[in-house]
């Protein structure tokens, strides 16, 4: 959508784009060190992002006819290598404009967003962005360390290998402080650990741009203070972090190095965090000693102090104001608290974090020319000597282990990803360093050509095949670990068996018993069927904040996840469906002709997939309590023209036709036919008189005498094939409305 647009003349916010956007830093490795090893390895190609009177409205009421407006053309930009926190009070836009920023509503807006001061590639952007969600559900049966091997294989490409796959997550959980819950399961982690191991998942591939939604969310202030740590230091190795914080309190604050503030969707403030009280000042609104100036920011949005947000809007330029951005001298407040944050952590009071590193492989030119580790690079203001940690612990005596280290992802390790495309990441790509080779021992690709960004099989980093290999895997632990659901199913299906064999114990070939045993067909095929689609039905519902979030970070395509929820949940319902048929089939003593036993199974088993599908596709239509209240009501069209209650020629002639799409009466008609058709020889009788001894006669009392095997066969296979597409296309349509 954005490179669609005619760019607009920069103004003096996206003219600062330009400044540090494509500043391409290399290693400065020097004699000294800093504290934190990642200071002076900033990656390679550095990505701001930049936006332009940004405006998004959205409809209200039953009838979508009230139209709301989020955001009123707002502006501002977010360099490389700060932590940038959009701050507001509720239902102030920040969420909104978040967003769009990453690229997860992609539709309904209107403005420019800029990477690079070159309008944005949504597609290409979309593989240099981590959007980590408000919601940090997990898969719960997974362990840390499972979790965080799927991530790796999923989203890590077959250039690296599976022994630098391993280290790389050990080294990500060793620096979050997750290595020793490693073998914790995700469903027993606390809010702040599982806030940290969301935040590893997407940094396996390393990503040049974090997004995050809410990251403090339910987290204490020691929890809060933790993880905005972590992600100022993940900011100090060159990323572009993004945040949306609801409130932050005064330590937090001062770890943010770009505040941009937003009130009814308009711009109150943007610049440095010790900007905002003489900001404030300016307008003739002096922040009280005492006061945390966020705390008196939000207040004031909220217009505690009357209405004061014009003039903030009118001062500040809805953005546009660049005058206030942070200064070099400002960094000073930022080491103080990141040294009592620092302190915290050493004195135990909180586990401590830092952002990973992990070897440096030899690194060879396109001369083959070594390249020493020694070598010093120049860069602009944003080398770790310019930052205060560098001054203060240069003498900390970790030289060597530092000039080792560097960030999780080698020097245009995937081209695919840190490449330019489109002007994704400026326009120097000539100064860009050449492909570069790298040891085999540490997982690194070879060089490749630039690929086009936009091509389907470059949008995620492993095929399909291995995509739904590694799904199959993932979702067979899950199911064998949460044995509750699965052995429950069987219990029920086991248990309903017994009940229904000794029910109609030993009708099946007794004449007297012919309704009873009728009643047996209708009653397997109900069950079976309701089973089937109750047990898929939340499916889709439960993992749809889970799915949305890994699907928009490319872990894996909705086709892949798709077919291995289809293939996975079918061996278990087969096996219940088995156990009954068996039970009750032997039980009610029904006709032991192989061929028969067959026809009774494949209908039974066609109608169980049937309801599977039916079940998938209602629940990836709507929500779980949605779900769960109306989709037995879909069903209720199908069992009124089963055939059973009221027979097609009894009907009106103007229902008749839905007895023609009734999977039901198919199924139904299938399997009498499988009991009762095929020139089934007389029935015993051991009463004076039995009206239904002959099988053909109570076929032709039920209207079942023309009734075609063939063709509920066909009919269901069909239905089944249509349903799965039908419910594929709702759950790609969902996503992108939930969007």
């Amino acid at each position: 959508m954005d490179k669609s647009k005619t760019p607009t003349q920069p103004n003096n916010a996206s003219a600062n784009l330009s400044k540090a956007s494509t500043t391409t830093l290399h290693t400065p490795l020097t004699t000294a060190s800093s504290l934190f090893s990642y200071e002076e390895n900033m990656s390679t190609k550095q990505i701001n992002i930049g936006f332009e009177n940004i405006r998004y409205s959205t409809r209200l009421g039953f009838f979508r006819r009230e139209t709301k407006d989020i955001l009123h053309g707002i502006t501002g930009f977010f360099k490389a290598g700060e932590l940038s926190a959009i701050v507001g009070p509720s239902g102030a836009g920040k969420s909104t404009c978040l967003n769009i920023l990453s690229g997860y509503t992609a539709f309904g807006y209107t403005g420019d967003v800029l990477v690079n001061e070159s309008l944005r590639d949504i597609k290409a952007f979309k593989q240099n962005v981590a959007f980590i969600t408000q919601d940090t559900s997990l898969q719960p049966y997974l362990t840390v360390n499972e979790a965080m091997h799927f991530s790796a294989n999923l989203k890590i490409g077959a250039h690296m290998s599976k022994s630098a796959k391993r280290e790389r997550v050990k080294k990500i959980l060793e620096a979050i402080g997750m290595y020793e819950n490693r073998h914790t399961r995700t469903g027993q982690l606390s809010g702040g650990q599982k806030k940290r191991l969301s935040i590893a998942l997407e940094l396996v591939n390393n990503p040049p741009v974090l997004i995050l939604d809410e990251p403090t969310s339910g987290l204490d202030s020691s929890t809060s203070n933790q993880c905005i740590s972590l992600l100022k230091k993940l900011a100090l190795e060159g990323r572009t972090v993004i945040c949306t914080i609801h409130q932050p309190s005064a330590l937090t604050f001062e770890m943010f190095d770009h505040l941009y503030a937003i009130a009814r969707g308009s711009c109150i403030y943007s610049g440095g965090t010790q900007n905002l009280v003489p900001f404030l000042a300016d307008v003739g609104l002096e922040c009280p000693e005492s006061y945390n100036p966020a705390d008196y920011l939000m207040e004031i949005a909220t217009d505690d102090y009357g209405p004061q947000n014009d003039k903030l809007i009118a001062k500040i330029e809805n953005g546009r104001n660049n005058s206030y951005r942070q200064s070099k001298a400002a960094k000073a407040k930022q080491l103080e608290a990141m040294h009592k944050i620092d302190k915290m952590m050493a004195s135990g009071l909180m586990t401590p974090v830092t952002a990973p590193v992990l070897p440096t492989p030899a690194i060879v030119n396109s001369n083959n020319i070594l390249l020493n580790n020694q070598q010093k690079y120049t860069s602009s203001n944003n080398t770790a000597s310019s930052h205060p940690y560098y001054y203060q612990h240069r003498n900390s005596g970790n030289q060597q282990s530092s000039a080792r280290t560097k960030p999780l992802t080698p020097i245009k390790e995937m081209a695919s990803r840190l490449g330019d495309s489109r002007g994704l990441l400026g326009d120097n790509s000539q100064n860009n360093t050449k492909e570069l080779d790298s040891s085999a021992e540490n997982g690194c690709c070879p060089p490749q050509q630039q690929p086009n960004l936009c091509k389907s099989e470059n949008i995620y980093a492993t095929p399909f095949y291995r995509q739904l290999g590694i799904l199959l895997l993932r979702t067979f632990l899950i199911l064998w670990r949460d044995k509750s659901l699965t052995l429950l199913r069987f219990i029920i299906h086991l248990v309903t068996a017994l009940m229904i064999g000794f029910i109609y114990y030993g009708i099946g070939n007794e004449a007297e018993n012919t309704l009873n045993n009728f009643r047996y067909c209708f009653y397997s095929i109900m069950f079976i069927m309701y089973s089937a689609f109750s047990s898929i039905l939340v499916k889709f519902p439960l993992e749809f904040p889970i799915v949305s979030r890994e699907h928009f970070n490319r872990w894996y395509s909705l086709r892949a996840y798709y077919v291995a929820i289809t293939l996975a949940d079918i061996p278990i319902q087969m096996v219940c469906t088995t156990v009954y048929i068996v039970i009750t089939y032997v039980l009610t003593d029904q006709p032991g002709d192989i061929f028969r036993v067959v026809l009774f199974c494949v209908i039974t088993f066609l109608t169980a997939l049937v309801g599977q599908s039916i079940g998938l596709a209602v629940g990836a239509s709507l929500n779980i309590k949605l779900a769960a209240i109306l989709g037995p009501f879909f069903i209720c069209p199908f069992l009124t023209f089963s055939g059973f209650f009221v027979q097609e020629k009894h009907a009106p002639e103007a229902l008749k036709w839905l007895f023609k799409i009734s999977f039901l009466k198919y199924s139904f008609e299938g399997s009498v036919m499988s009991i009762f058709g095929f020139d089934r020889p007389r029935l015993e009788c051991s009463e004076m008189y039995c009206h239904y001894s002959r099988p053909q006669v109570f076929l032709k009392d039920v209207g079942m005498l023309n009734a075609n095997y063939e063709m509920a066969i066909i009919f269901l296979v069909s239905l089944f094939l249509a349903l799965r597409i039908i419910a594929f296309y709702i759950m790609s349509f969902r996503l992108r409305l939930f969007r």
